[in-house]
C-alpha cells in the first residue's frame, strides 16, 4: 500500500480501526448517523489497493481491527448489565468482557469467512464494490442464525434509521438491502478517491493490471449500476413515503402505552402489589373515553398470571371500567412431569378474563433468562450452577402467532426478539395486523443501547408495513408508523404514558412474503469462488 509511511500491516490496522470507530459512532445514539455514508471508506482502501497475495496477509488484520473497534464500541453498553448479575466483585466485569469478546470474534470471523472469497473474485474494477457488498450482507445475515451466540444487534442498516426516506426499500428486500446500499455508497467513494488520487497525486492505486479500455468500461457499467440502484432507492422512498396503505379495516384507534419506570434490580425488590398498583394508577389517570387498547411492557407485573387470581380480578375490573383491552407482558408456568416450565409471555386481558392462547417469547437472552451449557457448568461448579438455574429458568416458546383482540390481531415481539427480523416477519405472515414490542430495557440505564434497541423497531415497522407500538419499562416508549416514522415518543427513565393512534393493516410487504432473498447473490459468489479456486487454479 502507498500513502503513509507505515508498514502495510500497521497501515491496514489503522485504516480498519478508523472505519470501525467512525461506523460505531454513527450508530451509538443516532446523533452522527450521516457518518455511515463515509465511515467504511478506509476499510475499502485496504481491499481495493492490495492484490490477491497481499490481501491474503492483510485481510485477517483488517477484519479483526474493524470488528474489534466497531462491535466493541457499539456493545460497550453491556457493562451496564453488571448490576443485574448474581455475582460480586470483578466477576461481572470479567464475564461481560468475555461476552463482548465472543461477539466481536464471532462477528469478525463471519465477516472474514464471507469476505475470504473476495480474493478469488476480484476484478480490479468498480464491480469489486458490488462483490464486497454482497459478501458483507451475507455475513450480517448469518449473525441471526448462530444459536445461543446469535446477536444481529449492530447491522449497518440500523445506523440510518433516522432517515425514513432512505430505508423504505427495506419493505422489499429487508434491512440487509439497506446495509447493501450503504456499502455501495462507501465503496463508490473509496474507488473514486483511489482512482483520482492515483491519477493526480500517485498516493493510492487499484490492485489491478495495467490500464485497458475493457476495465474502464467495466468501471463505467458498475457505476451506472450503483447509481441506478441508489437513485431508484430514493425515488422508491419518496413514493412509498407519500403512499397511503389504508383499507376498509384501517380505522385509527386510540392506544395508551404505559412506561412504569421500575429500574433494574429495584423492580424485583418491589412488591408485585405495588408494581401493579403503579401501572393501574398510570392507566386510570391517562385513559380517555376513546382509548381502546392499553399496552404494558415486558414483565410489567412479575407474576405467574394464570395462578394470580386476585391480580386477574383487578385487571378485569380495570378493563371493564374503561372499556379497554390490556396487552401486557408477564409470566406463566406449566407443570410437566412434576417440574414447572416457565415462560416469558404476552397476554391480553379483557373484562371477560385473560387470553387462552398467550404468546411465549421464543428468543431468550443467554445467561439472562436461561443458562446454556448447564450440564457442562454443573460439572465444573454444581452449587453455582444450581443457583443460576433457579434464577435463569425460562423456556422458549415454539410458535409464532398473533394474539387476538377485539380490534385486530397483535403480533408479540418481546424485548430481545426485536433484533431478529424473522420473528416479526413470521408474525405478520401469520396474520399480525399490528406489532407490539414489549420490552424491559431498564438494565441498559441511560446508555446508547436504549437508542440502538429502539432503532430495531423502526426497521421492523418498514420491513413489514406495520405500525409498531413499543412499550418499555423505562423507555424508550414510542409509536412508529408503517413507514418507520416515529409518530410519538416519550423520554426514558420516567414513569409516564404515551397516548396516540394506530392502524391495523392487512397488506403484506414483498419482504414479508419473500424474506432475505437478497443474500442469494452472496451465496452464489462464494460457490463461484470455490469453483474458481478448485478448477481454475494456476
Amino acid at each position: 500500500m502507498n500513502g503513509l509511511k507505515y508498514s502495510p500491516k500497521m497501515q491496514t490496522f489503522l485504516y480498519s480501526m478508523l472505519s470501525g470507530i467512525l461506523t460505531a459512532y454513527a450508530f451509538l445514539e443516532g446523533r452522527a448517523w450521516f457518518l455511515c455514508f463515509f465511515s467504511l471508506i478506509p476499510l475499502f482502501l485496504v481491499f481495493l489497493q492490495n492484490n490477491k497475495v497481499e490481501l491474503k496477509k492483510l485481510q485477517p488484520i483488517a477484519i479483526f481491527s474493524y470488528s474489534l473497534f466497531y462491535y466493541g464500541l457499539v456493545l460497550y453498553w453491556l457493562y451496564h448489565l453488571s448490576s443485574a448479575m448474581p455475582f460480586d466483585g470483578t466477576t461481572p466485569v470479567f464475564l461481560l468482557s468475555l461476552a463482548i469478546l465472543i461477539i466481536v470474534l464471532q462477528n469478525g470471523f463471519g465477516l472474514y469467512i464471507s469476505l475470504l472469497s473476495f480474493r478469488h473474485l476480484r476484478t480490479g474494477t468498480a464491480w469489486d464494490i458490488v462483490i464486497i457488498a454482497c459478501l458483507y450482507i451475507l455475513a450480517e445475515w448469518l449473525q441471526e442464525f448462530l444459536g445461543i451466540v446469535a446477536f444481529p444487534w449492530a447491522r449497518l442498516s440500523l445506523s440510518v434509521t433516522p432517515w425514513p426516506l432512505f430505508i423504505q426499500s427495506a419493505s422489499v428486500f429487508g434491512g440487509l438491502f439497506i446495509s447493501f446500499l450503504l456499502i455501495l455508497i462507501n465503496g463508490g467513494f473509496a474507488f473514486g478517491i483511489v482512482k483520482a488520487s492515483n491519477h493526480y497525486f500517485g498516493i493510492f492505486h487499484i490492485a489491478t493490471e495495467r490500464y485497458s479500455w475493457e476495465k474502464e468500461l467495466m468501471n463505467l457499467t458498475a457505476y451506472i449500476f450503483i447509481g441506478v440502484i441508489l437513485v431508484g432507492n430514493l425515488l422508491f422512498g419518496a413514493i412509498r413515503g407519500n403512499k397511503s396503505f389504508d383499507d376498509e379495516n384501517s380505522e385509527a384507534i386510540e392506544v395508551l402505552l404505559v412506561q412504569g419506570n421500575h429500574p433494574g434490580i429495584n423492580k424485583w425488590q418491589t412488591s408485585t402489589v405495588q408494581i401493579l398498583a403503579d401501572y393501574i394508577d398510570l392507566t386510570e389517570d391517562n385513559v380517555t373515553e376513546n382509548t381502546r387498547l392499553v399496552f404494558w411492557p415486558e414483565s410489567a407485573v412479575p407474576i405467574y398470571i394464570e395462578e394470580a387470581y386476585e391480580e386477574q380480578k383487578q385487571l378485569m375490573t380495570l378493563s371493564e371500567k374503561h372499556n379497554i383491552s390490556i396487552v401486557l407482558g408477564t409470566f406463566n408456568r406449566k407443570e410437566v412431569e412434576g417440574e414447572y416450565i416457565c415462560y416469558n409471555a404476552m397476554y391480553v386481558v379483557t373484562k371477560d378474563g385473560i387470553s387462552k392462547n398467550p404468546y411465549y417469547k421464543q428468543k431468550l437472552v443467554p445467561f439472562g433468562e436461561y443458562l446454556p451449557f448447564s450440564k457442562i457448568f454443573s460439572r465444573i461448579s454444581p452449587d453455582v450452577t444450581f443457583m443460576l438455574m433457579e434464577e435463569l429458568s425460562q423456556t422458549p416458546g415454539t410458535e409464532t402467532f398473533p394474539v387476538e383482540t377485539e380490534y385486530g390481531d397483535v403480533g408479540g415481539i418481546i424485548c430481545y426478539e426485536s433484533i431478529f427480523p424473522n420473528i416479526s416477519r413470521e408474525s405478520v405472515k401469520n396474520g399480525a395486523q399490528l406489532l407490539a414490542v414489549l420490552s424491559n430495557d431498564s438494565w441498559f440505564g441511560d446508555s446508547a443501547a436504549l437508542y440502538q434497541h429502539h432503532s430495531q423497531s423502526i426497521l421492523r415497522a418498514v420491513e413489514n408495513g406495520r405500525y409498531v407500538v413499543r412499550a418499555s419499562n423505562t423507555g424508550l416508549t414510542s409509536i412508529i408508523n408503517e413507514k418507520g416514522e416515529v409518530i410519538k415518543r416519550v423520554d426514558a427513565l420516567i414513569g409516564t404514558t404515551l397516548r396516540g393512534e394506530v392502524k391495523f393493516y392487512n397488506h403484506k410487504t414483498i419482504y414479508t412474503r419473500i424474506g432475505d432473498v437478497i443474500v442469494i447473490p452472496g451465496i452464489g459468489l462464494i460457490f463461484a469462488a470455490i469453483i474458481k479456486r478448485r478448477f481454475y487454479r494456476r
